[in-house]
């Protein structure tokens, strides 16, 4: 099957909100085509090909197969980390200036720590889990015996089917699906554009427009001989897929209808208002002011020495892109108007529930529960938020990472997936500490968070703590700093040996250990294991309540004619879409392309880096000044949409989502009809970059059979 053709030309999208499930495929044909019956079903088989045969997730983003042998199209900027630490490894590496681009199989450069997701099925399990659910059980109880049937569920469906089964909860519990994908763990490069290229227009601000990114990559999955996943191997061949899309030559125009299958990760699109504007108005603002903190510590002690300057570049990049992304939602949420729209829709649920004994009897109890929980969450985020600010002290977190994982291996009931995790991630730690730290710039960040810490009323205080510190009675900056250089002269977790030794510790060592901050981990292990059940039993109420509520909304939708689609989940969802400009702020209109004439205007007159330059240099002839190079539509886009696929109605790829214009932000929580937009690499910039490099000729001859 040469690609997957769409027949969808006689859709008319009447609204763009809504992440719609495969298994929606009716609603949403109805949704956009009341009066074409005699095409739906057709529809419905293109929908259900697309999602199954050719979407993929390419880690945490969106991707989809373009060719026969499992070439794999997604966002660069997604796996750029990826690319770099695999090509430092590899004899060849990448050319500093140029693209990357394999002339054959044997060019193409292993990735490490890169997966290829290919959805095969999907099965609802709902009444199998829930006919094991016993309504009697405790929101515990509950929440341990679904663990405990998921585990074997999962386990029967890998071994029956080789694949890779994971359960996906819809709407926080009404439904659970299995899905079952062939994960691809070997994922070479066949093609990436120069990083510089990737990033134009972003560097200032990933979020602005226009931009003028080649924010996309090539790579190709490789299974073992019986098609099975395998790790890396020269034996391995690539993936045969059974169908894939092809590109679009025309690209799209202003006004022309796109369909986006992407892989959302999270969204909170029912959450109340209160619960929003708690969010936003009280702990992101303090997450903001922690990292601020952190970021303004770390300069302080770098800012005159270029050796802790280079031991904390990483660091200080994260901080500042993270700060710069924080101030953008905030700031986003300020001018829009998410609260007053979900004030709104809750005062038409309210006269809806009031309208009715029935459903006063059947929903009010319901909507004040999430109320009283999502307030009590609240008050654990504003505690949990500013432990968590521990994080960035690396010593004591590493000391209560190894105590943790010493008791997970004395523990009988630990399973190996957890056992895996823990060691991964302390491995992860304590590299990051052989390459990045300095016990000054971490004594400086454990200070300031400790006088934040102080701050927390008396009921959020851990007891263990305030003792450790003697900040029963208050903060004293002097007593605190003294008690901190104590802990840490009398540790040695600043050596990589014994660092490394500890890894093999038993608990009774870890209990009977002189080391100072071995010990501050062992003393506040009961303190860290009340928090862990509180937690537990806040969530396993969650997850008892919110079902419930989310049953009043779609209700009160299917009384009032209104459709209904579930949070993003992490499974494939569809969405369609227009290209089109917006309106961000007054007297200003934005054009939904981005040209090649523009990149020359922007970029021609500044220097550049020689990518960029040798890009402009081949768009100063006069027949590609008109060029697409990217395109804005009113796509509703989340977490994990990057790389997914847009399509016009013949099925064909007419770009891929990169990013969402700054309005877009906050769009876990609200869509915006007049702002919201999602920004796209054209087709025609991709096919056009990949003709004027001669390494890609071998790419393009495999993307014209696919063609």
């Amino acid at each position: 099957m040469a690609s997957v053709a769409l027949l969808l030309c006689c859709l008319s999208a009447t609204a763009n909100e809504g992440f719609w499930q495969t298994a929606q495929q009716t609603e949403l044909a109805t949704h956009l085509a009341n009066n074409h019956a005699n095409t739906k079903a057709d529809i419905i088989n293109k929908l259900t090909q697309l999602s199954l045969a050719t979407a993929v997730k390419v880690n945490n983003c969106s991707g989809a197969l373009v060719a026969k042998h499992g070439l794999v199209l997604t966002s660069n900027n997604c796996i750029a980390d990826k690319i770099a630490q695999s090509a430092a490894l590899s004899v060849e590496g990448l050319v500093a200036n140029d693209n990357f681009a394999a002339i054959d199989a044997n060019k193409e450069l292993p990735l490490q720590g890169v997966k290829i997701t290919i959805p095969q099925q999907v099965d609802d399990v709902t009444l199998v889990i829930k006919r094991q659910l016993d309504s009697q059980l405790t929101p515990q109880q509950r929440l341990i015996k679904l663990q405990q049937l998921t585990e074997p569920l999962l386990q029967q469906c890998e071994l029956q089917t080789k694949l890779r089964c994971q359960l996906h909860t819809v709407d926080g519990g009404l439904q659970y699906k299995i899905v079952k994908s062939l994960e691809i763990q070997d994922v070479r490069l066949v093609y990436a554009p120069n990083a510089a290229l990737a990033q134009l227009g972003q560097k200032a601000d990933a979020n602005a427009w226009p931009q003028y990114s080649a924010d996309y990559v090539f790579l190709r999955g490789y299974v073992d001989l019986k098609g099975q996943t395998a790790d890396f191997s020269l034996q391995n061949v690539p993936h045969q897929a059974e169908s894939f899309l092809a590109f679009s030559t025309q690209g799209v125009s202003e006004h022309d209808d796109v369909l986006v299958a992407g892989f959302p990760m999270y969204s909170q699109r029912y959450q109340t208002a209160a619960a929003v504007s708690l969010q936003f108005e009280q702990l992101e603002p303090l997450q903001l002011q922690y990292h601020q903190q952190a970021l303004g510590i770390i300069q302080k002690h770098t800012t005159s020495n270029s050796r802790l300057a280079e031991t904390y570049q990483h660091q200080l990049y994260w901080l500042a892109k993270i700060i710069t992304q924080e101030q953008k939602q905030l700031a986003r949420f300020g001018h829009s108007s998410v609260i007053k729209n979900k004030l709104s829709q809750e005062a038409k649920l309210a006269t809806w529930i009031n309208g009715s004994l029935v459903r006063r009897q059947l929903y009010t109890q319901v909507v004040q529960r999430v109320t009283e929980l999502n307030q009590q969450q609240y008050q654990q985020s504003r505690r949990d938020l500013t432990l968590e600010n521990f994080n960035y002290v690396q010593l004591p977190s590493l000391a209560q990472q190894l105590y943790h994982y010493a008791l997970l291996r004395q523990d009988q009931t630990s399973n190996s997936t957890a056992l895996k995790q823990a060691k991964h991630e302390l491995t992860q730690s304590m590299q990051h500490i052989a390459e990045h730290f300095d016990s000054r710039v971490d004594q400086s960040l454990a200070l300031q968070f400790l006088a934040e810490y102080a701050k927390l009323p008396p009921e959020h205080r851990l007891a263990d703590l305030d003792h450790y510190f003697a900040l029963k009675d208050g903060f004293n900056v002097e007593i605190v700093r003294h008690k901190l250089e104590a802990i840490y002269r009398g540790s040695k977790l600043s050596d990589k040996a014994q660092r490394e030794a500890w890894l093999t510790a038993n608990v009774e060592q870890f209990v009977q250990s002189q080391d100072t901050l071995i010990s501050f981990a062992v003393a506040m292990q009961k303190s860290h294991e009340k928090i862990q059940q509180q937690r537990q039993l806040l969530e396993a109420e969650l997850a008892q309540a919110w079902p419930a509520y989310i049953e009043v909304w779609q209700a009160f939708n299917d009384a009032n004619n209104l459709d209904f689609y579930a949070d993003a989940n992490g499974t494939l969802r569809l969405n369609v879409a227009q290209v089109k400009g917006y309106q961000p702020r007054d007297a200003v209109w934005y054009q939904p392309f981005s040209s090649a004439k523009g990149l020359i205007d922007n970029f021609g007159r500044t220097e550049a880096a020689p990518a960029v330059n040798k890009l402009m240099q081949q768009l100063q002839q006069t027949e590609y000044q008109s060029l697409p190079i990217n395109f804005l539509t009113n796509a509703d886009i989340t977490s994990g949409h990057a790389g997914a696929v847009t399509l016009n109605w013949q099925g064909n790829i007419v770009g891929i989502v990169i990013d969402g214009a700054c309005e877009t932000v906050i769009s876990d929580w609200h869509y915006d009809e007049q702002h919201s937009r999602a920004i796209h690499v054209d087709s025609r910039y991709i096919l056009w970059q990949l003709q004027q490099d001669k390494a890609a000729k071998t790419l393009l001859t495999e993307l014209s059979r696919a063609n």
